[in-house]
């Protein structure tokens, strides 16, 4: 099975182990994912209302999902929410491979590119209700990242990393009601 192991640093060059952060549940074990700033509290998890670090990982077993965790202690401990925030279950392509979610803010709204497999987009208000944007069949990554570059002419371009050894250029907007990312 696999975990979230966790080791902290004053220098980035010595670390030191903590005890593990995240353990395998009924959902399965915990995979890949990533931690976002939810400095605007729009998850509502924070009930000082300051806000915290949100855990979007993937649980993996009989199919994958995606679950929630969140610390509001800047990443000291993590408590894990019963709940499942996206699920391969309604992805619109039926695929079990649904992991490696990584997520990031724009036009004050939250992203989730996800894949494992075919590339879905996900969009949500408060990180813990998704809706799936857009989805590539026949474009197939493992733990992708989406984020914008100035160009030299000062234009955004969007950057697609298909696990850091693959990527494409392209734009990322609202097409026909829906967020898309075009090559």
């Amino acid at each position: 099975y696999m975990e979230w192991a966790h080791a902290t640093s004053k220098d980035l060059i010595t670390w030191e182990e903590q005890p593990m952060s995240l353990y395998p549940d009924a959902n399965g074990s915990m995979f890949s994912g990533c931690i976002v700033a939810d400095t605007e509290n729009t998850s509502g998890l924070f009930p000082n209302g300051k806000g915290g670090l949100v855990a979007l990982l993937t649980a993996d077993g009989n199919g994958q999902r995606v679950k929630i965790a969140y610390s509001t202690d800047e990443g000291m401990t993590w408590k894990k929410e019963d709940r499942v925030v996206a699920d391969w279950e309604d992805d619109p392509l039926g695929n079990r491979d649904f992991r490696d979610p990584k997520v990031f803010r724009w036009e004050n709204k939250w992203f989730m590119v996800i894949a494992g497999g075919p590339l879905r987009i996900y969009s949500s208000d408060n990180l813990l209700e998704w809706k799936c944007e857009s989805a590539y069949p026949d474009l197939h990554t493992e733990c992708p990242d989406l984020y914008p570059l100035r160009a030299d002419d000062g234009t955004v371009k969007w950057v697609l990393s298909r696990g850091g050894r693959y990527y494409k250029v392209g734009d990322f907007a609202q097409k026909d009601g829906a967020w898309t990312f075009t090559p």
